[in-house]
């Protein structure tokens, strides 16, 4: 009989066959079981298969795939459960799907703490990028405190941040504004940043992504050139003429665009070479 599920696992073991559960045995039987919350199947199965199968690895694996899902109680205690056996282990996981739909679920931390505190191979950067594209400020935080962020990394994580995918120009994210304020002035990730996205610059994303963020990047390092790209504003304008909510959305940036002490002279005639002077006179002067 194939064994998958919680219910099953526990029928196995009340009927002194526990031995069935052998062949399988992974992951995925372990996931459904702390999903279930049932730490105890989780020691049975531990004590006896303990000294033939990895089960160390395999209880870990099925942590983090289950706190894609929900985080129990039963995760929190299967991680503590194997820091107390102090192995020497370590632990790896690079699933990144499964890591993926973790950052998402409320509790996140607890489980990062622990697995920091375990040594456990993760893959940090990838974490901390989709942490960004989530706004998930809690573990942003938690990871620029505790783990080694290369500026490679740095710099990817704030590109997701930028163009975070819940977040919209319609309505302000205080902390996706805080948090880039945060990596340009403490952490003074690149300004100048070019992205793999259809205006390539950083600066452009915020724009149009974070408008009220924008501003953040009028520091000295910035390069302001990156202001006169054509297209991005050949596509904006148009948007901005027929979409008054859309208009209304930029009110600020604008305002801030021209309080910064960028020249805007070349923008200014950009906008006229688009046909679009008056246009000019309303947002850059």
């Amino acid at each position: 009989m194939l064994i998958q599920q919680a219910h099953e696992v526990e029928e196995a073991i009340n009927s002194g066959d526990i031995e069935s559960i052998r062949n399988d045995l992974d992951f995925r039987v372990l996931t459904s079981i702390i999903e279930s919350n049932r730490f105890d199947l989780v020691e049975i199965i531990y004590n006896h298969f303990k000294d033939t199968e990895p089960m160390e690895q395999l209880i870990f694996n099925a942590v983090v795939e289950s706190a894609g899902v929900d985080i129990t109680p039963t995760a929190i205690q299967c991680l503590n459960f194997l820091k107390s056996l102090d192995k020497g282990i370590s632990y790896e996981f690079d699933d990144e799907d499964a890591l993926y739909h973790m950052c998402q679920i409320p509790g996140r931390v607890e489980l990062f703490k622990l697995m920091l505190d375990m040594k456990a191979d993760i893959p940090w950067g990838y974490v901390l990028q989709v942490s960004c594209n989530f706004i998930c400020r809690d573990t942003i935080e938690f990871l620029i405190a505790n783990i080694q962020v290369s500026n490679e990394e740095l710099n990817l994580a704030f590109g997701y941040l930028v163009n975070a995918s819940v977040t919209s120009c319609y309505h302000e994210n205080s902390d996706q504004t805080e948090i880039i304020s945060w990596f340009i002035n403490k952490l003074n990730v690149d300004v100048n940043l070019t992205t793999d996205s259809d205006y390539a610059w950083a600066y452009l994303d915020c724009f149009i992504n974070a408008p009220n963020a924008a501003k953040h990047f009028y520091v000295e390092r910035f390069n302001s050139g990156i202001i006169n790209s054509e297209d991005f504003w050949a596509k904006f304008i148009e948007a901005y003429l027929e979409d008054q909510k859309f208009k209304q959305a930029f009110a600020q940036a604008f305002e801030d665009l021209r309080n910064s002490s960028i020249d805007l002279t070349e923008l200014a005639t950009l906008f006229d070479r688009l046909g679009h002077d008056a246009l000019a006179k309303e947002l850059l002067n």
